[in-house]
């Protein structure tokens, strides 16, 4: 074992967004898996330890934003643990 990380996720509660919103909301902010340690299960365990978390924490929903075209199955693994979607958006880029 060489101590590097494959795998992480980081969940938040936003509390000034909560107070202005009136909403009780967790954040899923960083989902990533290394390649070469994808495709066996670490992103739904990780991701399913960061949604414990944020339950502990008392949030009644949990917020995230991905890329629908994610080559790497992003988007079914979400759906798989019961997120839905809420909205679209388009981001453009443009280079300087």
């Amino acid at each position: 074992m060489d101590d590097t990380f494959v795998a992480q996720c980081y969940c938040y509660i936003n509390p000034e967004s909560n107070a202005r919103t009136g909403r009780n909301e967790g954040n899923v902010g960083i989902l990533g898996v290394r390649r070469g340690f994808r495709k066996i299960g670490l992103g739904r365990a990780m991701l399913l330890s960061g949604l414990h978390c944020l339950k502990q924490a008392g949030v009644d929903t949990v917020r995230l934003g991905v890329d629908a075209d994610n080559p790497n199955g992003a988007l079914r693994l979400y759906e798989s643990v019961g997120f839905q979607k809420v909205y679209t958006s388009i981001n453009f880029l443009r280079d300087m």
